[in-house]
């Protein structure tokens, strides 16, 4: 047989061997690069060794190649990340953030007052080309709460520098984007229902987005469009996966206000906070509260809202009826101006699951009873509870039932 033609270098690189890996030197480390191929450098090395009838050469490439693989799939294994390494914002048209609140868990919570509620991406992601499956299920991760077609759920993100591009290959309608985090590229308005979310969790949702899914390798839709866990983390290679999530509120589900956004005491003591006091009247209503002073007696009705702002300002625990008096009344305001819905919920380590509205409840009834509570005075174990309660919901930290 005559000698065997050396092929070009497009044809050595259509060799079958081809993998999404580059290889930038038979002596140099192997780096995982998208659209790159192996079968450039395995091809080379067979027509080097076949041309000159040096097959110990081509022993040589493979054992080095097979090395460098390795150490390759083990670095990558290491870059694996895990929920959340690259984070979801949740934001409005304008890409701009919403006020969040704290699950007891940790979890940021925004907070949206209707349904427009936008997915922007991170600025950390690495730059690059995505393809994200993003949905929305209710709380407990029971059930899908999206509404839009599935189809429209793909999303090919391109990355690069600060600027979030989307695109949507495999949607069937209309697909609705807004400005990108901070003003920059573009975010992804969500669809979703409420009347799926369980009666004990009637406005909070969960969205996922990650790169991870498991689709069909022809169609690439994902398999199993009705299942709430689609998307997961990986940690072995080659399944390493973008998996975010965050969690998000509604005011308005289903005609039942619950936002749940409080404010603390210097809030209720600055300009602002005083000026929302007069306009809604609330230093007519205060009375009711059993509010007192350092010494035990009753404070309210205030002389005016300056009377108002020093009582608030001078609030100590020598006397815990005065500190418990001063978160109580924060609480009772972000609620009348209708920061916090009655039916909020939050959860104390020893007074359990409770909403806002028994909590109030329990300390107007508690300063009612012992309006001057010293160190050493049986009430004031109770009083302590109930004033710290009063601050984490004031401090958006405690909401939400275990």
């Amino acid at each position: 047989m005559g000698d065997m033609a050396v092929p070009s270098a497009a044809q050595r690189c259509e060799f079958p061997w081809s993998l999404f890996v580059a290889v930038r030197s038979p002596t140099k480390s192997v780096s995982l690069c998208a659209g790159m191929q192996l079968g450039c450098f395995a091809a080379d090395a067979f027509w080097f060794s076949k041309r000159n009838q040096d097959f110990s050469t081509l022993r040589i490439m493979i054992r080095t190649l097979a090395a460098a693989l390795l150490s390759s799939a083990l670095a990558v294994a290491q870059e694996c990340p895990g929920y959340n390494t690259y984070p979801l914002h949740l934001v409005d048209a304008q890409g701009q953030p919403v006020p969040t609140t704290i699950d007891p868990y940790g979890n940021p919570v925004a907070q949206f007052v209707t349904n427009n509620v936008y997915l922007a991406l991170d600025p950390s992601l690495p730059d690059g080309l995505y393809r994200f499956y993003v949905y929305v299920t209710d709380g407990p991760i029971t059930v899908i709460a999206s509404t839009d077609p599935y189809q429209n759920r793909v999303v090919d993100v391109m990355k690069v520098g600060s600027v979030v591009s989307m695109s949507f290959p495999l949607a069937i309608s209309a697909v609705e984007t807004g400005l990108g985090l901070n003003g920059f590229g573009q975010s992804l308005k969500l669809s979703f229902t409420s009347s799926v979310n369980p009666t004990n969790d009637p406005c909070h949702w969960k969205v996922w987005a990650g790169t991870g899914f498991a689709a069909d390798p022809i169609t690439g839709l994902p398999v199993d469009p009705a299942s709430p866990y689609q998307v997961r983390p990986g940690g072995v290679y080659p399944d390493c996966r973008v998996a975010s999530f965050h969690h998000f509120d509604v005011i308005d589900c289903g005609g039942t206000s619950t936002t749940c956004f409080g404010h603390t005491i210097g809030f209720w003591r600055n300009n602002h906070g005083r000026s929302l006091v007069t306009q809604y009247g609330l230093l007519e209503q205060y009375a009711a509260l059993n509010l007192v002073r350092l010494d035990g007696s009753r404070a309210a009705p205030f002389a005016d809202v300056n009377a108002y702002a020093t009582w608030l300002r001078q609030a100590n625990a020598t006397n815990m009826a005065y500190m418990l008096s001063a978160q109580l009344v924060a609480t009772y305001n972000s609620v009348t101006v209708g920061d916090v819905s009655r039916n909020c919920r939050l959860h104390h380590p020893v007074l359990g699951n409770t909403t806002i509205e028994q909590l109030m409840a329990l300390a107007v009834a508690s300063l009612a009873a012992d309006p001057l509570t010293l160190t050493g005075h049986p009430a004031r174990a109770l009083q302590t509870m109930l004033k710290d309660a009063l601050d984490g919901a004031n401090n958006n930290v405690n909401w939400g039932w275990l």
